[in-house]
């Protein structure tokens, strides 16, 4: 948390420091207010903000759970809206491939190498672009 909003020579800098984004001093100097404010990490759970654009503070963060944390990701202008098909006749259209993921338990890269035509399909799974 604090190295990705600080320091300039990590590659996720730009989605979190380079985005104004930071950590409240109150944690910044203190990993015991942080302990405090936060509690100890529950298990399986990541730290997350309520408000994407907001700063690591106590009254924008909580604890989440992977699946949170992807439905809390800004969306790129470049993700392209998608056409699934599942294997028990499902389907749907979507443009964040990371929630479709973590809801029907499908690998990211597996659903983008079928949207790029490197693979037929992914756990029974077809997928293709909207132009």
């Amino acid at each position: 948390m604090v190295m990705r909003c600080t320091n300039q020579e990590r590659k996720d800098y730009k989605n979190y420091g380079g985005r104004d984004i930071s950590v409240c001093d109150r944690w910044l100097n203190s990993f015991e207010n942080f302990l405090e404010d936060m509690g100890e990490k529950p298990v399986e759970l990541t730290i997350g903000r309520k408000n994407n654009n907001g700063n690591y503070e106590p009254n924008n963060c909580k604890w989440e759970t992977m699946s949170e944390q992807c439905n809390n990701k800004r969306v790129s202008v470049r993700q392209k809206w998608f056409y699934g098909y599942g294997p028990n006749g499902e389907m749907i259209i979507d443009n964040n491939q990371a929630k479709t993921g973590v809801f029907f338990d499908l690998n990211n890269a597996h659903i983008s190498s079928c949207l790029l035509g490197k693979l037929k399909q992914h756990k029974g799974w077809t997928f293709q672009t909207i132009t």
